[in-house]
């Protein structure tokens, strides 16, 4: 595989992808439907894991349940993680 991009990886003929375009709705940016189409029933969310370092300077990667845990937050479908950041470290 390649590193770089060949001038033969671009496509120009894009239009099998106008039904995403057709099916985005004009709505605020900070909403799933000014990223994905209409027209599906649910949506699911990607949660990139949270990389924290340990007393000991070893990187360590977490879930956002895991995070909520110690933070003490309730997890649920509309949780945002700087929201869940702010809540108290449990002693």
């Amino acid at each position: 595989m390649a590193s770089e991009w060949q001038d033969s990886d671009v496509q120009y003929d894009v239009s099998a992808g106008y039904w995403v375009r057709d099916g985005i709705e004009v709505t605020r940016q900070t909403t799933v439907a000014s990223l994905v189409p209409a027209g599906f029933e649910a949506y699911g969310r990607v949660l990139q894991p949270v990389e924290t370092v340990d007393d000991g300077g070893y990187e360590r990667w977490l879930r956002w349940a895991d995070v909520a845990r110690v933070t003490g937050a309730i997890v649920h479908p509309s949780m945002e993680l700087e929201t869940m950041l702010k809540f108290r470290l449990r002693p």
